[in-house]
């Protein structure tokens, strides 16, 4: 049974005065259950092998100016010879729904063979049921994965815009440029996948009230944490990935990172660790995808999401339904009582 028709089951179960819901009833079932704001739905974890629950964000050899509205652009600066897809998905993480599937390469320790485990407990437990959850994913078409692979997060949403057009080179694609306080990295190692260095900015380059880029970081003993909130697949056993898929717990970031008294205030060679910012509603992000065909520099791309979890088909049918019934209800009242 799908996640959509247990909660329908359980609404229309309910009885009404008596009786059993009706369509008429329906509506009040829906809401008397509370929907919340994402369901859960299946999402491809899997490395790139398919992108179901995913939203294509762009490409990423042609500026916003150059793409369509099936495949925007969305080229922030660098080499455009390399050809990927960018996609997306931000949903409510549910370990009975979310978990790896087929060959791929990449976890973290101890992350077992959901490649969601977690040795976190309480507060600070990575990819906890009901956390928000955003997935980046990359399809490659041309070029090669470089050996480090580093996602930019910018929390007001701002910070990171694709440029008009490839030549005119002027997108906003840099941490040290165009990122903001509180603002941070993921590096991965595209080998194992496992992410090796995390950076949070000090200083506000990109801000409203600039001042110089201050990158702090943090590695070194976090390679071997159990809890770290971030993971990535590769399609396959490598080395040579023709796809990949990354995963971040945005409230288990910020309760391990972004505190005061977190994980990153006591780890690693870093005591002067600053703090990342809560993910807002909406975030944009800059990503080196893939190097050039020729070995030239690397291919960034530059594209906001919204980080709210999206409708789901699941959501979206639940919503239908909840339409149907009023319709039928305020039929209903329109016409009068039937005559008995």
């Amino acid at each position: 049974m799908t996640i959509l028709s247990r909660f329908i089951s359980r609404c229309l179960s309910t009885p009404f005065g008596g009786r059993r819901a009706t369509v008429s009833t329906a509506l009040v079932a829906l809401l008397a259950c509370g929907m919340a704001p994402a369901m859960a739905e299946v999402i491809s974890i899997n490395g790139g092998t398919s992108w179901t629950g995913w939203t294509l964000r762009g490409i990423s050899d042609k500026g916003s100016t150059e793409g369509t509205v099936l495949e925007p652009g969305i080229y922030g600066r660098g080499d455009s010879a390399a050809r990927y897809r960018v996609y997306s998905s931000s949903f409510l993480f549910d370990s009975a729904d979310n978990f790896k599937t087929g060959t791929t390469t990449g976890t973290a320790p101890g992350a077992g063979s959901t490649g969601f485990g977690s040795s976190g407990t309480g507060a600070f437990k990575a990819f906890a049921n009901g956390h928000k959850v955003l997935g980046i994913g990359v399809e490659v078409l041309a070029g090669t994965i470089p050996g480090t692979n580093t996602i930019r997060l910018n929390n007001s949403g701002t910070a990171y815009v694709a440029a008009t057009t490839v030549a005119a080179n002027n997108g906003k694609a840099s941490f040290s440029s165009n990122s903001q306080q509180g603002d941070w990295t993921v590096q991965f190692n595209t080998s194992t996948w496992e992410a090796f260095t995390i950076n949070s900015q000090a200083g506000n380059p990109g801000g409203p009230v600039v001042s110089p880029n201050d990158t702090r970081s943090i590695g070194g003993a976090m390679q071997s944490y159990s809890n770290l909130p971030y993971r990535a697949f590769g399609a396959g056993t490598g080395p040579t990935f023709t796809s990949y898929q990354m995963f971040f717990d945005l409230d288990a970031a910020y309760q391990l990172f972004g505190t005061p008294n977190g994980f990153g205030a006591t780890i690693g060679a870093s005591p002067n660790w600053f703090p990342i910012g809560s993910a807002g509603a909406n975030m944009s992000f800059s990503l080196n995808g893939v190097n050039g065909t020729s070995g030239s520099p690397i291919n960034n791309t530059a594209f906001g999401v919204a980080i709210v979890p999206e409708p789901s088909s699941q959501a979206m049918l639940a919503m239908s339904l909840v339409s149907l019934a009023a319709g039928a209800l305020a039929t209903r009242r329109m016409r009068g009582p039937r005559p008995r």
